[in-house]
C-alpha cells in the first residue's frame, strides 16, 4: 500500500520509469484477496503507459483491470481508457 502511494508523487513528478518499477513491485508482492487496491494499480499502470506513448502496454494493463471485474471506478475508467487512451 505504501509503494502505492508512493508512486502517485513519483507520477506527478512525472518519472514514469521510477513509477512503473514500483508499480511492477507492487503487482509482483500483492497478496490481498481485495483487489480494489489492484485495479488502482492496474489502471495507473496503463495510464502511464498511455503518457509515455506506449498504446499496447497501456491496452494490457487496461484489459488487466477490467479482468478482476470487481465493483470499483477503476474498471470504468479502464474502459474508458481502453477505447480512448488517457491524455493527463
Amino acid at each position: 500500500m505504501f509503494r502505492f502511494y508512493g508512486d502517485i508523487i513519483i507520477m506527478k513528478k512525472e518519472d514514469y520509469d521510477s513509477s512503473l518499477v514500483y508499480l511492477n513491485q507492487s503487482i509482483e508482492e500483492y497478496d490481498s484477496d481485495m483487489d480494489v487496491i489492484l485495479a488502482n494499480v492496474l489502471l495507473l499502470k496503463g495510464k502511464i503507459y498511455d503518457q509515455k506513448k506506449m498504446r499496447q502496454e497501456a491496452k494490457r494493463a487496461y484489459k488487466d483491470c477490467i479482468k478482476l471485474n470487481n465493483s470499483t471506478q477503476a474498471i470504468v475508467f479502464a474502459k474508458e481508457y481502453l477505447n480512448k487512451p488517457y491524455k493527463g
